[in-house]
């Protein structure tokens, strides 16, 4: 298919005039069609496992907190559910691999203690028809919160605390709504 269709007569007086470029480009294909995996995708379902050694963040948690997060994201355009969408055109099957924490400072002066979190996880959209979409299979995120009140207690703060919990699953739908808009 070309760009326009001339005689050739016109690309022969084209050509004499000078304009030998405009012939060479007026001649050339167009550019393939920009593929577009997620064009037919309209409902997408969202399952989440925690295969890691201590399963802090409970599968149901991440996925509410994650769906609301792409669905707000969306612009209406994809719609996300933690149920077993029987209409689904794809599955993001989300994997929690690993959850780790470790005290990176105490200040008993200022009775503060600052953690460091980090969650690996896996991500991999799927077709209805079974074709892979998107893979990642690496990905971590990381939350850094500081408490006040803790080093006099002997109290430890972790996972259940608000900052740490929702800090981590907003980390992972941030990279997922990056990674999903990038498929556009």
């Amino acid at each position: 298919m070309r760009r326009f269709a001339f005689s050739p007569i016109a690309f022969a007086l084209l050509s004499l005039s000078g304009c030998g470029w405009m012939v060479n480009w007026m001649a050339k294909e167009p550019p393939p069609p920009v593929l577009r995996p997620m064009a037919e995708m309209r409902n997408i379902r969202v399952t989440v496992t925690n295969v890691s050694a201590s399963h802090r963040l409970a599968p149901a948690y991440v996925t509410e907190t994650v769906v609301k997060q792409l669905n707000a994201h969306s612009n209406g355009q994809l719609a996300f559910a933690g149920d077993d969408t029987k209409n689904a055109d794809g599955v993001l099957a989300l994997s929690i691999l690993e959850e780790s924490g470790r005290l990176t400072h105490a200040d008993p002066q200022s009775d503060t203690v600052k953690w460091q979190f980090r969650i690996k996880f896996s991500a991999t959209l799927t077709r209805a028809d079974g074709q892979i979409i998107m893979s990642r299979p690496m990905r971590s995120v990381t939350s850094e919160p500081s408490w006040t009140g803790f080093t006099k207690a002997g109290v430890t703060p972790g996972w259940d605390e608000p900052p740490t919990k929702d800090g981590l699953v907003w980390g992972i739908g941030d990279r997922l709504v990056g990674d999903l808009v990038h498929l556009k």
